[in-house]
């Protein structure tokens, strides 16, 4: 959902330092593991997290991706060179439910 992930992205971070460079198949989200799976048919799609962050490739047009989250159901980066939207996504929706917990 776009708007729960503008809620949830911590926008203070600048665009050139949110990535990390490696990003594992499977991350623990509260009770449930979230896996980075590929999209039905090879299609590329928009990777939420960085059309939220507002990264674009270098040629100006939006990061497309082949992977999503298999319960967060989104288009997120796999991690290869630069990008690790599926770690930092994920990393985001745990502090979100951690502190909305407390």
């Amino acid at each position: 959902d776009p708007a729960f992930l503008d809620q949830m992205l911590d926008r203070s971070q600048s665009r050139k330092d949110y990535h990390p460079y490696q990003s594992p198949g499977c991350v623990q989200v509260g009770d449930q593991v979230h896996r980075l799976v590929s999209l039905e048919e090879k299609k590329q799609r928009t990777c939420q997290f960085c059309k939220a962050m507002g990264v674009k490739r270098g040629s100006g047009s939006s990061v497309v991706t082949r992977h999503k989250c298999d319960i967060c159901n989104i288009a997120i980066c796999v991690g290869k060179k630069k990008r690790s939207c599926f770690l930092m996504y994920h990393q985001q929706l745990q502090a979100a439910l951690e502190s909305s917990s407390k």
